[in-house]
């Protein structure tokens, strides 16, 4: 037995040791080739075994050149190899992020070596990162970053960084380590899940080495599971990681938004999308980033971002409004249409420039509350839940508008509201939603941003209505039963939501749905009505008796909506795709 009270530095390897996959290795680089498959036309007549072998032979012809192949040497060669028509600087920077999202959409720690390295640390051990991987350090760095444990390490070495690797010629990385670091052999300590290389080549070198057995007991095959099926357990693996990340799970509904809004838009035979602000900024970059990630190059959807607020429109309305702002709202328009893209609600800012300036307009949005009846064109789409002019809903609409003021403030950007646009937009800011915006929500759009883009290159296609019964039933659970440091974060918001249009500049949720009354039928079969308001019960209790009081009645609302079938499979076919104009 090693007695680490005289080792100095612990050096552990990465993959399999400290961080686990739920999928198999193999079928993380399948999913590089399914995913280069979907962005390249070229690569239409390959599949993607085909793909990676190519790779694979690639690399394999590189061995004399390099202990390690560096990735940028390896991607010009695939790049080359298959007649890209792309940059290959461009491809490289490509490739890297897609392999980034794929791991990190499947990745998690392993929570006994992550506590075992802490204890470690706090006993003044240097802790040092040693792997043979193929991506180079800044990945890996993006992967320790991910997970909030990048200062656990004093140093990181990564065999494609510097072309040495632990299982071939001598295990040069081991003493390159330990070199960089100034450390004797008999100083150091290697962990590591590798029998052959972690421990055997160390022992050979005179390092003392720890064989980790541990097995990762989570990993399932997609390729044995229907879409729906591999969906599903992907979404559940995800939310066990985000259980103690308020609002994470909002991920999944972005991600479907902006999904749905690309396939919508370009059944619009769109070109060029508007996004609104203040909440058109976090959906434009998120479109924009799921454009370079998953869309074929052919395909993709122009973005612009347009000043905006509902004082700017009601100037709009009365005939107030400078030249120069209707001059800059035309500047938008594609084929004839200005196809505006927001978080919704009542659709006021659409109704009102199609009306004022006899304009055609398409509006793509999170969801709508109501539609007034126009009699000019003015197609208007809730791409999560709908409603017509005639009131008739889409699958699931109820328990999926829950919290919508908080959408609205994950939606935030870094500039105030629109007061007025005469040759230049000024803008006013409160104070606290200032401080608000970057001490909570800019850190979360930061982190969705990133759950977004791993969510897209790995779950699968399915039924939009199955998508949605999906998450509806987690938006009910989630809205339902949060955890303690949900609910403070939750009321932090509640406090800092800001109406800078009304009078009341301090004005909180949706007050004409609060003074709506509800029948007797409705109170007794369609409970979910009133949802939006039901959820926000959890956040004043102040007690923990009354809090268990709370989630017995939660945990049986959650029960009467399942008996009542509120979470049946919808009969309904997908909306999501059909046009606005044929």
């Amino acid at each position: 037995m090693i007695n680490l009270k005289n080792k100095k530095v612990i050096l552990v390897d990465c993959f399999d040791t400290l961080i686990y996959r739920c999928v198999s290795t193999t079928q993380v680089q399948l999913q590089w080739a399914n995913m280069l498959k979907v962005k390249f036309s070229e690569l239409n007549g390959f599949s993607a075994e085909q793909i990676l072998k190519a790779r694979n032979d690639i690399k394999f012809g590189l061995k004399d050149y390099y202990d390690e192949v560096p990735y940028d040497v390896l991607m010009e060669k695939v790049c080359e190899h298959f007649k890209l028509k792309l940059n290959k600087t461009e491809f490289v920077s490509y490739s890297k992020s897609l392999e980034e999202n794929i791991e990190l959409g499947v990745q998690f720690v392993n929570s006994k070596m992550l506590n075992f390295l802490k204890n470690q640390k706090e006993q003044g051990k240097k802790i040092c990162l040693v792997t043979d991987f193929y991506l180079p350090e800044s990945s890996i760095k993006k992967f320790l970053d991910y997970h909030n444990i990048s200062h656990l390490f004093y140093s990181i070495f990564v065999s494609a960084e510097i072309n040495k690797t632990k299982r071939r010629h001598g295990a040069k990385l081991f003493l390159h380590a330990l070199s960089q670091i100034g450390c004797e052999l008999s100083d150091a300590v290697m962990i590591g899940d590798n029998f052959d290389v972690d421990y055997k080549m160390c022992k050979q070198l005179g390092i003392d080495s720890i064989h980790y057995k541990r097995k990762n007991n989570k990993i399932f095959n997609p390729q044995k599971l229907s879409n729906l099926s591999f969906n599903k357990k992907l979404v559940c693996f995800k939310l066990g990681l985000w259980k103690q990340k308020s609002f994470m799970f909002y991920s999944i509904m972005f991600f479907m938004f902006t999904k749905y809004l690309f396939e919508k838009a370009k059944c619009d035979g769109v070109k060029l999308l508007t996004f609104l602000s203040r909440d058109g900024y976090f959906l434009k970059i998120m479109f924009d980033e799921f454009n370079k990630l998953v869309v074929p190059n052919n395909h993709i959807i122009k973005s612009t971002y347009c000043f905006n607020s509902r004082k700017v429109n009601e100037s709009l309305r009365n005939h107030k409004i400078s030249n120069e702002y209707v001059t800059y709202l035309k500047s938008f328009l594609d084929k004839g249409y200005l196809n505006m893209v927001d978080c919704g609600w009542n659709n006021s800012t659409q109704e009102t420039i199609s009306e004022t300036l006899n304009l055609k307009t398409r509006g793509y949005y999170v969801g709508t509350f109501s539609k007034n009846k126009l009699d000019y064109p003015c197609a208007r789409t809730g791409l999560i839940y709908d409603i017509s002019e005639n009131g008739k809903t889409t699958p699931y609409y109820w328990l999926l508008r829950t919290n919508f003021t908080v959408v609205e403030q994950l939606l935030g950007a870094p500039t105030g509201s629109l007061v007025s646009y005469d040759k230049k937009p000024e803008f006013v800011w409160q104070e606290q939603e200032k401080q608000f915006y970057f001490k909570h929500v800019e850190p979360l759009q930061k982190q969705i941003l990133q759950e977004v883009l791993s969510l897209s290159v790995w779950l699968k296609d399915v039924p939009k209505t199955e998508e949605l019964r999906l998450f509806a039933k987690l938006n009910v659970k989630q809205g339902l039963l949060s955890n303690k440091t949900t609910l403070n974060l939750l009321n932090e918001f509640s406090n800092s939501y800001y109406d800078n249009f009304s009078s009341n500049n301090n004005k909180q949720g949706n007050v004409n749905f609060k003074n709506q009354k509800q029948s007797l039928h409705d109170r007794l079969f369609n409970p979910e009505k009133r949802l939006s308001i039901t959820v926000k019960k959890q956040r004043k209790i102040k007690n923990a008796f009354s809090m268990v009081l709370y989630k017995i009645w939660a945990n049986c609302f959650i029960l009467k909506l399942n008996l009542l079938g509120k979470f049946k499979k919808s009969k309904e076919k997908d909306d999501g795709r059909v046009c606005s104009e044929k």
